[in-house]
């Protein structure tokens, strides 16, 4: 179908025993609000470090507007960043 653009998956890099969410945080809490699972590329033996601290479901909060980027990672290094660009995702 001519127009019709897919979402990605959310993204999920695997770093030693703990795991991070990468991107698609928005469409993750969406499916778990509605009860329901969603399907995730899941990124093995992951060496570069993260962006920013990983926090838990319960330390996020919904907010009426998107927050500068400084107020929605904690320890924000911009340099780590991935480029997703490849895969349609424009950060």
């Amino acid at each position: 179908m001519r127009g019709l653009r897919s979402t990605p998956p959310p993204i999920i890099e695997i770093h030693g025993d703990g795991v991070a969410l990468i991107d698609g945080i928005h469409r993750s809490y969406l499916c778990g609000s509605a009860g329901t699972t969603v399907n995730a590329v899941h990124i093995n033996r992951v060496e570069a470090p993260l962006p920013f601290e990983p926090v838990g479901w319960n330390e996020a909060s919904l907010v009426d507007n998107k927050p500068s980027i400084d107020k929605r990672y904690f320890g924000l290094r911009k340099e780590y960043f991935r480029d997703l660009g490849i895969v349609g995702i424009d950060g």
